[in-house]
């Protein structure tokens, strides 16, 4: 049932911020995305994740902590709730927004109750640590090959320069200072 919820709200979600998307003030009432077509589908979402989030502290009470994703959609829950009550205060919505998009953040555990997907994201997880140590090693050679290219080329350009054969272009004496 909650997978069919996320689902739903993901969906409404979307409808919304393509509705926001043609408005000039996204906070007037004259917004298609302030409809109450769209806040209060929004708000039942979020009495079903209040209700299923109580219901699951019931059932494993001093052991709810343990179980990590139970802490995580507690704070998921917890950031949405906050948004909801405050949002009116902050006369920059988008930061409520990014906030109920964390909702959409417990689709992932729907992704690991199924074998298959399970095995594709952490596939994708030990792949993302790859291309981000992937990513450092790139940047520190371009690092290295910036400081060769400065001083090989700067006493080449600077030669260039006093022969005036960039001819028109100002900056190209000064590239490698």
């Amino acid at each position: 049932f909650m997978g069919a919820v996320i689902l739903f709200n993901i969906f409404m979600i979307m409808v919304e911020t393509e509705r926001r998307s043609y408005c000039e003030d996204p906070l007037a009432a004259s917004c298609p995305a302030n409809n109450a077509d769209i806040w209060v589908p929004d708000l039942l979402c979020l009495i079903a994740y209040i209700i299923e989030l109580m219901m699951r502290m019931y059932v494993y009470q001093c052991k709810f902590c343990r179980v990590p994703w139970n802490v995580f959609d507690f704070f998921v829950v917890a950031l949405t709730l906050m948004g909801e009550v405050f949002g009116s205060h902050f006369k920059d919505a988008v930061i409520i927004r990014v906030i109920r998009i964390t909702r959409l953040a417990r689709m992932l555990r729907l992704l690991t109750i199924f074998q298959e997907l399970y095995l594709m994201i952490a596939g994708m997880a030990s792949t993302l640590r790859t291309i981000f140590w992937a990513c450092i090693m790139l940047i520190a050679v371009l690092a290295v090959c910036a400081l060769v290219a400065v001083e090989i080329l700067k006493p080449v350009a600077a030669e260039i320069e006093e022969n005036k054969g960039f001819g028109d272009c100002d900056r190209c004496g000064r590239a490698f200072e």
